[in-house]
């Protein structure tokens, strides 16, 4: 299985802000562009990177 990032909904813009130092706008489009191409998983209670 791949690295997992675990996010609490409530406190995802300050998690966001303190671990990768971007907007929550800039993550959420890098997120995409990676969930497209397959690269991460989303599940219910974070992010998973795929194999």
């Amino acid at each position: 299985m791949g690295d997992f990032y675990h996010c609490m909904i409530s406190r995802i813009r300050e998690d966001i802000r303190d671990m990768f130092q971007m907007s929550k706008k800039t993550f959420k489009k890098g997120l995409g562009t990676l969930y497209k191409e397959r690269k991460v998983k989303l599940e219910d209670n974070g992010i998973r990177l795929s194999n």
